[in-house]
């Protein structure tokens, strides 16, 4: 395709705001600023969720508490029943956890990465490689 013939950019869905990495997950990360709720003044959902995907990366990401705990100091403490997350793990047997400082493709490749997944890149960017570094700096 020439760089007059560029295709036209996709609105994003939904379905590109939530990522199962793991079926079985019982944490759903909750990543980027809407993370937070900020954008829900729209007037129904099915906007409140177009806001979000026009204004900002924010995703849903389905993963294992067992992984994350295995390979995050800061995972294994929160999800321990002294904090509050661990102890909403425990008793529902599930949790959300919101990020909203996290960048959402960042968490998402971590994620992958961690879980084991095949759908790593073989190139990053620099921009990407920074947001990486962040996110595991933490």
């Amino acid at each position: 395709m020439s760089d007059t013939q560029r295709e036209p950019k996709r609105r994003k869905t939904a379905a590109d705001m939530e990522v199962v990495i793991h079926p079985q997950g019982d944490v759903i990360l909750k990543c980027g600023s809407a993370a937070t709720g900020t954008l829900r003044q729209a007037s129904s959902p099915i906007a409140w969720a177009y806001r979000i995907a026009d204004n900002m990366s924010y995703r849903n990401t389905k993963v294992s508490s067992q992984v994350l705990s295995v390979v995050s100091p800061v995972f294994q403490a929160m999800l321990a029943p002294h904090f509050n997350e661990g102890s909403r793990l425990a008793s529902a047997g599930k949790v959300e956890i919101p990020l909203p400082d996290d960048d959402p493709e960042a968490m998402t490749l971590v994620c992958e990465i961690v879980h084991m997944k095949g759908n790593i890149p073989l190139e990053l960017n620099a921009q990407r490689i920074q947001a990486i570094a962040k996110l595991c700096d933490k």
